[in-house]
């Protein structure tokens, strides 16, 4: 019997592990529930995935860039004005260039008075 007071403490030991093992399981349970959901509502991407969206959104803005003329000067022409405020307040001006439909508006203001 005296023999057998060691293997005791020792299976009381493993008992407690044990249950510190199935409360540790359950909280990676949980966690992964958690990040099953976060990813499913994200989305999940791998990196082959990411990279062809990159390539995918690179290839809208530089096409996006070439249709717009981004970055370069398209013309240059003489502003209508649309609206005069007088020369305190500056003008209010369009580019005759550009398509009726475009509604862009410039303001040219005169800081400083007039000497």
């Amino acid at each position: 019997m005296s023999q057998l007071r060691p293997l005791l403490s020792v299976i009381d030991q493993y008992r407690l592990d044990l249950q510190t093992l199935a409360v540790l399981r359950g909280e990676v349970l949980n966690l992964s529930i958690i990040l099953t959901a976060i990813q499913e509502e994200v989305g999940a991407y791998d990196y082959e995935e990411l990279q062809q969206r990159v390539l995918l959104l690179e290839t809208r803005l530089h096409a996006c860039m070439n249709k717009l003329g981004c970055g370069r000067l398209t013309g240059v022409s003489n502003p209508i004005t649309v609206r005069a405020s007088g020369s305190r307040f500056g003008s209010w001006m369009t580019d005759a260039m550009i398509p009726s439909s475009d509604s862009r508006v410039s303001v040219f203001v005169r800081l400083g008075g007039s000497r």
